[in-house]
């Protein structure tokens, strides 16, 4: 009993909501007014980060040609360090490969087999390449060429693993 006067009293407690009626065409314009307040805001903190006023600013300021030249060098640095990137991770797949066992060619073609294969770049990964090459060179079948012919070789082998 005490559960529902305390109840009771929490409800009287509380404002009275009320029900408001608006048209669809209402409805539309509260969104997209408080989308656009929205938009507005970020736009004025994009701006105020880029050290502009507004978009003519904005656009005056990427026209400037120390600011173009800025950009592609930012741009080629990006793309020296994205080719930095792939070719670090292919060296210590490669000395993953040489850690296991593997010789420096078989080395080359385990990370081959590996990208060929369209898998990352993981000790797992190389670590079962490896084994694969293993099993073949028992059998007889030796190791892949060398080369840029390479990895289209070797998407032909059938997955095993």
């Amino acid at each position: 009993m005490a559960d529902e006067n305390k109840e009771i009293n929490e409800q009287q407690n509380q404002p009275e909501e009320k029900t408001v009626t608006l048209t669809e065409k209402e409805l539309e314009q509260r969104f997209t007014n408080k989308f656009a307040e929205g938009a507005k805001r970020e736009a004025k903190r994009l701006f105020d980060e880029l050290g502009v006023t507004n978009l003519d600013d904005l656009k005056t300021k990427l026209e400037n040609p120390e600011v173009k030249a800025e950009l592609e060098r930012l741009k080629k640095v990006e793309d020296d360090y994205s080719k930095t990137a792939v070719e670090l991770s292919q060296l210590k797949a490669e000395r993953v490969a040489i850690k296991l066992g593997a010789t420096a060619e078989i080395a080359e073609n385990v990370v081959a087999l590996v990208k060929g294969k369209g898998q990352d770049l993981t000790e797992e990964n190389v670590k079962s390449a490896l084994e694969f090459f293993q099993k073949n060179a028992q059998k007889g079948f030796g190791t892949l060429p060398k080369g840029r012919e390479t990895e289209s070789k070797i998407k032909k082998i059938p997955t095993v693993f």
